[in-house]
């Protein structure tokens, strides 16, 4: 049956860890908090501090300003 046989030549990695991915950084965030903005019916450029705030919020699943920033490698760049 051809295509039947494994092919080595192309050996399968492992995925990175699903934590790998989801890690939030600050760039996320800025991304959640345009489309925040946008959801809103402002343009992207257009956000809100509480647009920030839902974003850091959301992206951290902290509530405290000290463990969001911590979770995200310190203060935003």
């Amino acid at each position: 049956m051809p295509g039947a046989r494994l092919s080595l030549m192309h050996p399968v990695r492992a995925a990175p860890r699903s934590s790998e991915f989801l890690k939030p950084n600050w760039d996320s965030v800025y991304d959640r908090t345009r489309q925040l903005a946008a959801n809103a019916g402002r343009r992207s450029f257009e956000v809100t501090q509480l647009d920030y705030e839902q974003a850091k919020q959301e992206m951290t699943g902290a509530a405290d300003l000290d463990e969001q920033h911590a979770i995200l490698g310190g203060d935003s760049p």
